[in-house]
C-alpha cells in the first residue's frame, strides 16, 4: 500500500502535542514499514523535512525518513496514479474513505500507526494460494511490461487461502478486526454471459467492510479463464506428457476474444446437452455458442484442459514471464484486477543495512 504523509499532517504536528510517545511510536513504525519493504512511504516534501527535524525521534528513524525524502524525486507523484492509497493528514481523526474520479483515498490518523499491526503487509485473500500467486505474478508483470513503469512492480502481501464459505468468513473477520489491510478476490462463478454470480462472491459482496478492507469479484468465471490461449499452450508444451491436451486447446481456441472464453469451463469442458432447455439458461447459451455443427455423439463437445491447469501455470511462471496478452477481453479483465492488486500490495525494496 502507498502511505502518503500530507502537508496537513505537518501543520497538526506543529500545533498539537507532538512530544507524545504515541506520535513518536507511530512515526517509528511507519519508518520500519519502509525499511522492511512492507509498503511504499511517500509524502509532501516539507512534511518529510519537518519529521526529520523532530528531536523526539531516534537517529535510525530520521535516517530512514531521509531515504524516503530522497526517493520523492522518483515516487513523489506516484499516489496520483494508484486506484487506492492511504493518506495521513491528522493525528486523531477517525478512519474514513473518500472517492474522487477514479481514485479512493483512505484517510487514517497518524496515531492509528502507534501499534505496528497496520504497517504489516496487506493480507491477500484468494479462493486458494494458486489464485493469489497468479494475481501477484501477472500484476507485477503487467506493471513492468504494459504501463511503462507508471505503477510499481514490487508487490508484497501475506497470502491467505480461502475457499467456499471460508473466504467470506476470513474477509469478514479481518475487516471487523480492523487491524490489517486486507484485499479479497473471488471468482465470479458466472457460467455464461448474463448469468448469476456464485454463492461465495454473493456472500462477500453482502458484507459491510471497514475502510481498510476491500473485495473484488474477478470479471471471469474462474482464475483459469484469465489465461490466454498462448499462455496455456506454453504451459502444456513444456511437458511432453501434456501434449495430448494441445488438441483440446486447439478446439476451444475458437472462443478467444469473445465472451465465451471468459466463462468457458476450462477445467471440465462441455458435454453434449440432452433434453429440453429453459429459455436463457446456461445450457441454452452453450447449446447455441458451442454446438455449431458438432456432433452429439462425442463424450465432449469441447473437452476441458485439466483440473491441474492453474497449478501448472503457477509453476511455469516461477521460471518464465507470462506470455503477451493479445485479446482485448483478457487485457480488460487483467487491467481491472491488476490495478486493484497493485494499489493494495505495492511496496518498496527493503533498505539494506
Amino acid at each position: 500500500m502507498l502511505i502518503f504523509l500530507s502537508q496537513q499532517l505537518e501543520n497538526e504536528l506543529k500545533t498539537e502535542y507532538r512530544k507524545s510517545e504515541q506520535t513518536a511510536q507511530a512515526i517509528q513504525n511507519i519508518a520500519q514499514a519502509r525499511a522492511q519493504g512492507d509498503h511504499i512511504i511517500s509524502g509532501d516534501a516539507t512534511c518529510l523535512e519537518y519529521i526529520i527535524s523532530l528531536k523526539e525521534l531516534n537517529q535510525s528513524t530520521k535516517n530512514i525518513f531521509q531515504i524516503i525524502s530522497n526517493e520523492q524525486s522518483q515516487i513523489g507523484s506516484l499516489h496520483k496514479n494508484l486506484e487506492f492509497y492511504v493518506e495521513i493528514n491528522s493525528l486523531n481523526n477517525t478512519i474514513s474513505k473518500n472517492k474522487n474520479s477514479n481514485q479512493t483515498i483512505i484517510e487514517i490518523p497518524l496515531h492509528r500507526f502507534s501499534k505496528n499491526d497496520l504497517v504489516q503487509p496487506t493480507f491477500l485473500i484468494g479462493e486458494n494460494l494458486l489464485d493469489c500467486h497468479l494475481y501477484l505474478t501477472y500484476s507485477r508483470w503487467l506493471s513492468r511490461s504494459h504501463w511503462n513503469q507508471r505503477l510499481p512492480s514490487k508487490l508484497n502481501a501475506i497470502l491467505i487461502p480461502g475457499g467456499g464459505d471460508t473466504t467470506e468468513k476470513l474477509l469478514n473477520h479481518l475487516s471487523q478486526d480492523g487491524r490489517y489491510f486486507s484485499l479479497c478476490l473471488t471468482d465470479s462463478d458466472i457460467k455464461y454471459p448474463g448469468g448469476n454470480i456464485g454463492e461465495t462472491t454473493k456472500k462477500c459482496q453482502k458484507l459491510t467492510l471497514k475502510e481498510i478492507s476491500h473485495h473484488l469479484t474477478i470479471p471471469v468465471r474462474a482464475s483459469e479463464n484469465l489465461l490466454s490461449p498462448e499462455q496455456i499452450h506454453q504451459v502444456l508444451n513444456i511437458d511432453h506428457t501434456r501434449n495430448i491436451l494441445l488438441n483440446n486447446l486447439k478446439k476451444i481456441t475458437r472462443f478467444r476474444n469473445t465472451d465465451a472464453w471468459l466463462y468457458f469451463p476450462l477445467k471440465e469442458g462441455i458435454r453434449p446437452i440432452i433434453g429440453p432447455h429453459q429459455k436463457n439458461s446456461r445450457d441454452e447459451y452453450w447449446q447455441i455458442t458451442a454446438y455449431a455443427n458438432d456432433s452429439l455423439e462425442n463424450e465432449f463437445l469441447y473437452p476441458g484442459i485439466s483440473t491441474d491447469l492453474l497449478k501448472w501455470t503457477v509453476d511455469y511462471l516461477k521460471n518464465y514471464d507470462p506470455e503477451k496478452i493479445k485479446d482485448s477481453n483478457l487485457i480488460s479483465a487483467w487491467t481491472k484486477i491488476s490495478t486493484t492488486v497493485i494499489a493494495w500490495t505495492c511496496a518498496s525494496e527493503p533498505i539494506r543495512a
